[in-house]
């Protein structure tokens, strides 16, 4: 009797290790298989961004790039491309595209602001934007890559920058950009964007040598290329206080090229490049709030 109450608490003993242990090993498996399942979504996933930052290149390079019509450097990025003047130390444009991704996009600002490698003449740093009042301001916005962690670095790059007054670039330049992904999250289509400021000789330079001219005016020319509704606008903004509706600084695609000089979409087939930049519906653009009682400014009203 003794010998097999000795013997019963042995067998519960044993039985409980034995459970748990198998328990831990069924957990430890299903752990395993959840890593791994993990890494294989974060390797789709990284095969992914970068089949869409090819697409997006080969994208601009067939419909987008404006006519190359003065001096400069071409420079080809993951998601952007620009043209880069020596003799404003800027970009005269950059160009990328805005994905529906951005809905669900989950990268946030990286501040990895740095000089670009790729233009081998050398850009403007840190040290040019310092104590000038003028903000490194985004031509290419870096909320517009959010669905990729290596375009928003990217947009970060000093050939992106161009020196903006704060009360243009926190308000309403920063309004402009938000109107502009919210068409894209409302109608599901991607967009090419144009960005840039408006380079005049005999403007105003900042920076240690004096090199980055400061634009009076800044510029979007915006295109949706997506199914038979295709369709063309342009805003110009000044680079200081802009007190209107966004909408009111829209313009033609024609007028933005009669104020800089560029030629944009000429990629594009002459009837169709002729019906977006011609003219513009606002309402096909900005549906969720009245466009107000301003009528969009021309050009030489500004």
């Amino acid at each position: 009797m003794l010998r097999i109450s000795f013997i019963l608490p042995l067998v519960f003993l044993f039985t409980f290790l034995y459970g748990q242990s198998e328990t831990e090993k069924l957990l430890k498996q299903s752990e395993s298989r959840l890593q791994q399942l993990k890494d294989s979504q974060e390797v789709i996933l990284k095969s992914l961004e970068n089949l869409k930052l090819k697409w997006i290149q080969e994208q601009i390079k067939k419909w987008a790039l404006p006519e190359i019509n003065r001096d400069g450097f071409l420079v080809h990025h993951s998601a952007m491309s620009l043209f880069y003047s020596p003799e404003h130390e800027q970009a005269w444009w950059v160009v990328h595209m805005i994905l529906p991704d951005i809905k669900y996009g989950v990268q946030g600002r990286t501040n990895d602001f740095r000089p670009d490698s790729l233009v081998k003449i050398g850009t403007a740093d840190k040290n040019d934007y310092l104590m000038t009042g003028y903000d490194r301001g985004h031509l290419a916005p870096s909320a517009d890559f959010r669905w990729s962690k290596r375009a928003l670095s990217e947009s970060y790059l000093y050939s992106n920058m161009s020196p903006q007054r704060p009360e243009l670039n926190r308000e309403k330049w920063a309004d402009l950009e938000d109107f502009i992904r919210q068409y894209v999250i409302s109608a599901g289509e991607p967009l090419f964007v144009v960005t840039g400021g408006v380079l005049k000789d005999s403007l105003k330079h900042i920076g240690i040598d004096k090199k980055i001219s400061v634009p009076k005016y800044y510029y979007k020319v915006v295109a949706d290329l997506e199914g038979d509704q295709k369709k063309g606008i342009g805003f110009i903004m000044r680079n200081g206080v802009n007190t209107y509706p966004v909408v009111s600084y829209a313009v033609s695609i024609d007028s933005v090229e009669a104020l800089t000089g560029l030629n944009f979409f000429h990629l594009l087939d002459d009837t169709l490049e002729n019906r977006i930049e011609s003219s513009f519906d606002i309402s096909a653009w900005y549906s969720e709030k009245e466009a107000g009682s301003v009528k969009p400014m021309e050009p030489e009203e500004m």
